[in-house]
Parts: C-alpha cells; structure tokens; sequence
C-alpha cells in the first residue's frame, strides 16, 4: 500500500513557503537576473585574476617561488571563470537554447573552481604563514616593492625598521585570516544560489509555457476582430441584403428558383351532387 502524501490541494495561501516562493520566483523572468549576476561575477573574477598575475614576479624575486606557482593557478582559475560568464551573459541576452544549456552546465564548474580557489587561498594563507611573513617584512623594510594580503588587504610602501615591520605585518595576517574564512563562506553560499539560478533559468527556456517563451512569442501582423464571427453565414455570405433578394417590404426573401418552376394551377371547386 502507497504511503506517498496526496498532492497539495486548496488555496495558495495554504500552501508551504518554500513551494509559494518557488513558484513566484519561476513565474517571473529569470533573464535579467542571470545577465546581472553573472556581469558582477565577470567583473569580480578580472579583479582578482589580474593581481594573481601580477604577483607572480613579486613572489619570485622576493624568495617564495612556491608562491609564484599558486598565483598562476589562481589566475588561471579566475580568468577562466570570467570567460565563463562573458558567455553566459551573451546566452541570455541572445536567449538562445543550446547557449544557454551549455551555460548552465558550465556553471557548475564556475562555481566549484571559485570555492577551490577560495579554499586554495585559505590553505596557502595558514601553511605558508611564515613564508608571507618574511615576504612582508622585507617589503616593509624595503628590500621588496609592493605586499598585499589578499585583494583588498594593505600594501606596504614605507620603510619599517625590523621591529615595526614584524608587529605590522602580523596584524595584517592576523586581519586576513579572518577575512579569507568569512570570504570563503560567502564564495560557497553564492556559488550554490547561482548554479540553481543558471539551471532554473535553463528550464525557463526549455517551457514553452514559461513567462520567457511567452514574452517571445510574435505577434501576429494581421489579427482577426474582436468579438464572434456573424450569425449571418448562410446563402448569400459576402453579399449586399438587396443582392440576396430580400424584400425589405415584406421581409422576405424571394425565392431564386422560381422562374424554372411551372406555374401553379388553381384547383377546381370539387363537382357538386
């Protein structure tokens, strides 16, 4: 015997939160979600690939050539991922459906190379600590040019004697730890939250049903008239009433038939006794 629950039945209101924000949210359009999303996600994976590049020379010439390597995974992965999205807004600005499947499958390896990467950055941020640290230092006391911790951390650009250039640089370690740890949170929460926006999106556009295919449905050039055809569709459709032989007079019509019939003759009284 079936233990399965029946379908939901009554009035919207009564229905689960989850199932009502579902379907409110799938009944609207997802196209300009997508484009705005996936812009940002464009916009922020260019910003953090340039400066992986341009660390890789600073970490080599400063003695971290461990470093150097990570920064090119890093960049790679970024850029990558900013590609990924440049092709996910043209698919949904063109609408087009085997550009926008694709899209959606390529999302999910957006979004998992954006978490590794993240996860990269905190690894390297705790077993490379000592590492950053000398790095940091000798920037701070001018051996180095330029040392940042993370994107938006502090560059040191002042000469530091030893004992200043220690304290600073382990406050600002000590900043970004906790900063890549909550950065890292947020990169898994969005990145789940745009896959199932991608995917939902595709599905959006395989429903020929859906708000996006019906917003794309031409408009005919000719449209019929309003209001049911006239009652009016027998002999002589498409014909003026004085072409159809009606006598406005008696409300009849007369009969076209009658020049071929003979005449009719009168009866005779019937004989008398």
């Amino acid at each position: 015997m079936s233990t399965r629950p029946p379908p939901l039945r009554g009035a919207p209101g009564d229905r689960p939160m989850t199932y009502r924000m579902v379907t409110r949210v799938y009944s609207n359009s997802l196209r300009p979600v997508v484009i705005v999303i996936g812009s940002i996600i464009a916009i922020w994976s260019l910003i953090w690939a340039i400066p992986s590049f341009q660390d890789i020379n600073d970490e080599k010439e400063n003695g971290q050539p461990k470093l150097a390597i990570f920064d090119i995974v890093l960049g790679t992965i970024y850029a990558a991922a900013c590609a990924i999205e440049i092709f996910g807004v043209i698919a949904a600005a063109t609408q087009r459906l085997a550009l926008v499947r694709i899209y959606a499958i390529l999302s999910i390896f957006t979004s998992v190379a954006v978490v590794a990467a993240g996860f990269i950055r905190v690894i390297l941020h705790f077993v490379f600590k000592d590492g950053l640290l000398e790095e940091c230092q000798k920037v701070a006391q001018g051996d180095g040019v330029e040392f940042r911790f993370g994107i938006w951390g502090p560059k040191v650009r002042d000469h530091l004697t030893p004992d200043e250039a220690e304290v600073f640089c382990k406050n600002a370690w000590n900043r970004d730890s906790l900063n890549e740890i909550v950065f890292l949170i947020f990169e898994i929460v969005f990145a789940i939250f745009f896959t199932v926006i991608a995917f939902a999106y595709y599905h959006q556009v395989r429903d020929p049903t859906s708000v996006v295919n019906v917003q794309r449905t031409p408009v005919p050039a000719y449209a019929p008239p309003p209001g049911p055809p006239p009652a009016d569709m027998g002999y002589g459709v498409g014909m003026g009433a004085k072409d159809r032989g009606v006598d406005f007079e008696t409300n009849k019509l007369e009969d076209p038939f009658a020049d071929f019939d003979e005449p009719v003759k009168p009866k005779s009284p019937p004989p008398t006794r």
